[in-house]
């Protein structure tokens, strides 16, 4: 529509052809994934300190932060795959679901195997979630049937999208058991990822937002506040994490190629972002190291804002 109705002179001006102009469609697309993921931290933030102005501004800080901002206009599948788990994650919070609602969540965890094999512990953890969260009143027992049939279901799809390209009906060239590294090399290789994630100069986290140093303390307050929420951000953070840094199980290591910087984290930053908002509720007024940190914080969101890379 655009290039039919706009003047070709206008197009030519804008710098715009065919492949930009879907390229800002697509970054759109992004965007709004990205906004509807802050949307929902904040209603997160908003039960665990319900009134407090502080889930706004804490809201704010994580989505205009790395690795969250420098990813939110990029066709990459790590903003999708975070709005998924989110969504399927906020669903089964609820006090009960719905036959239809329980197998869209199931179907939900499936199909995010099938946006990127990475997400093989993110896919796990989550049902495991929905299914201990189901198994348990007041819910109907259907609905966990419901919800492992619609995980069922998406397995299924998969395994005959594989069949089809690669022949195969669970290993890929992208997915595949690497049986050839020894203990000792898969252990180092496994520390130097979990570094990597964290420090790297380029490919880590904590050198372009380190506002994340508070993800300890944040894990301790909300253990201390709601122990059973706090297992199950942890199970679904931490399950796809370690199978993501086990060399075995993901041949992709861990530098994420041309992309801003934690590519690999971006699926369960929200799930972490929960757990740190808990050190936030546990302050009368935040301790000037604190403060300093979110200072350096937002300093350095304005130049990565201008250079994601």
């Amino acid at each position: 529509l655009v290039e039919r109705y706009l003047p070709s002179r206008w197009l030519t001006i804008a710098r715009m052809d065919h492949g930009r102009i879907v390229r800002h469609f697509l970054s759109l697309a992004m965007i709004g994934l990205t906004a509807w993921i802050g949307l929902q931290l904040l209603a997160m933030f908003g039960g665990i300190a319900p009134g407090s102005g502080r889930a706004a501004w804490w809201t704010a800080l994580i989505v205009l932060s790395p690795p969250l901002l420098s990813h939110s206009f990029l066709f990459f599948t790590e903003i999708l795959s975070a709005a998924i788990a989110l969504w399927v994650f906020v669903l089964l919070r609820r006090p009960s679901l719905g036959r239809w609602e329980a197998a869209l969540a199931g179907a939900a965890s499936g199909y995010l195997l099938l946006v990127h094999a990475r997400n093989a512990g993110l896919v796990a953890a989550l049902i495991v979630v929905g299914v201990l969260r189901l198994r348990r009143p007041p819910g109907p027992r259907a609905s966990l049937v419901w919800f492992v049939a619609g995980a069922a279901a998406m397995a299924a799809v998969r395994a005959l999208v594989t069949y089809h390209f690669w022949g195969t009906w669970i290993s890929t060239p992208h997915a595949r058991f690497d049986t050839t590294i020894g203990f000792g090399p898969g252990v180092l290789e496994a520390v130097t990822r979990l570094l990597g994630w964290l420090v790297d100069q380029e490919h880590g986290l904590l050198p372009y937002a380190p506002v994340w140093l508070l993800l300890p303390f944040g894990w301790w307050a909300l253990w201390r506040r709601d122990r059973a929420l706090c297992l199950d951000l942890s199970l679904v953070a931490f399950a796809y994490v370690g199978v993501m840094a086990l060399p075995w199980l993901n041949t992709h290591g861990w530098r994420g190629g041309w992309s801003p910087a934690a590519r690999f984290l971006v699926p369960v930053m929200p799930f972490f972002a929960v757990m740190m908002f808990a050190a936030v509720t546990t302050w009368t007024r935040a301790p000037w190291a604190v403060r300093a940190l979110v200072a350096v914080q937002i300093v350095v969101n304005i130049v990565l804002w201008q250079q994601p890379k």
